[in-house]
């Protein structure tokens, strides 16, 4: 569904497509996208310099982007305290978190990941 959302958003599909209509090719545009949104996220943050390129967008680069998100929940949530940095959020954290159902799935761009792993529910 996610594909479909940002295949309308872009114009590449008409308003009340629905899934059978995304193609490969479709799939392909939207994931670059996808890529330079998130590229230009990562600028924004700080991440990477503003001559970076797609290619320079790592798994680290956007494991760090998830993380700034996990931390600023963290933070509000009361489980850490101001001025917590990534490294403050450790396993013990992440844990707590996810016993009290705070503990979101997020994708680089900071969207709620709404998916589910058989056993597991969705928080």
């Amino acid at each position: 569904m996610r594909i479909l959302r940002k295949a309308i958003e872009i114009g590449l599909l008409d308003e009340g497509a629905t899934p059978d209509r995304v193609t490969p090719e479709i799939i392909e545009e939207v994931q670059e996208a996808f890529d330079l949104e998130t590229l230009n996220r990562a600028k924004e943050m700080g991440l990477l310099a503003e001559d970076a390129v797609k290619e320079d967008l790592t798994l680290a680069i956007r494991q760090k982007m998830i993380d700034s998100y996990l931390l600023r929940d963290a933070i509000s949530d009361g489980f850490l305290k101001e001025g917590s940095t990534i490294e403050d959020l450790n396993n013990d954290i992440r844990q707590k978190m996810v016993d009290a159902g705070k503990m979101k799935h997020y994708s680089p761009l900071g969207e709620v990941e709404n998916f589910t792993i058989p056993g597991e529910s969705v928080h």
